[in-house]
Parts: C-alpha cells; structure tokens; sequence
C-alpha cells in the first residue's frame, strides 16, 4: 500500500449505460476481484480505446466465469467491457479487459498493439 492512492478513481460523465458516469477503479482492485472470481492470469496495459486509456486484462479458463465477471464489472464501470477468446501459453482462455485507474509509470504505450506487461500467472 502506498500514500492513499489505493481509493483513486476515474470518473467520466455521460456516455455510460443510460446516461451513468463511467468510473475506473484503482487497478489493484480489479485485479484482486479477477483472481477471487477465478481468473488464472492477469495484465495492465494501455488502452487507446479505453476511456481510462488503461485497462486490466483478466484471463479465465471458462467463458461462463469470464462473462460473470464482465458483467460485474461492466456494470459497475457504466460501459460493456470486452470479452475475447484468446491463447496463454498455447491454452484457450477467455480475457476481459476492464478500464481501471493507474498512476501514469504503470500506464504502457497507448498505441494499439504495442505496450502490456506480460501475462501475470496467477501466484
């Protein structure tokens, strides 16, 4: 933990589900809720699509405990979070990516294709 920033959130007006702010946690939140919801790997990356420009990348074996926690999430940020089929380390997972609040050293390259840290195991 460190000074206070762990509340950190990113709020946007307007184009959210009916009109709700859309809100970005703090990342380490996110991350916290894939893994309890039986993510098996993680990563924080940037998102030009994103309008947190940064996102969380949740990696789930199964597509059923993948679309819970998507729309858990979705909900609770105002706007659809995506959900694609993806390869980890030559297996099949589903991965959700979910817009989050990050300080600005932990944000990689926003272009798309480029930046992400690698895949995060889960521990």
């Amino acid at each position: 933990m460190s000074g206070g920033n762990e509340a950190a959130m990113v709020v946007r007006a307007g184009r959210g589900l009916g009109g709700i702010p859309l809100t970005a946690v703090w990342w380490r939140r996110v991350v916290g809720s894939a893994l309890a919801s039986g993510a098996c790997r993680w990563r924080l990356r940037g998102s030009g699509r994103s309008f947190s420009g940064v996102v969380v990348m949740a990696a789930f074996p199964s597509r059923a405990e993948a679309w819970a926690f998507a729309r858990g999430w979705g909900w609770w940020c105002g706007c659809r979070v995506a959900l694609r089929p993806r390869r980890s380390g030559g297996v099949r997972v589903w991965a959700v990516s979910v817009p989050v609040a990050a300080p600005a050293r932990y944000a990689p390259a926003r272009r798309r294709g480029e930046g992400g840290a690698e895949w995060v195991p889960r521990g």
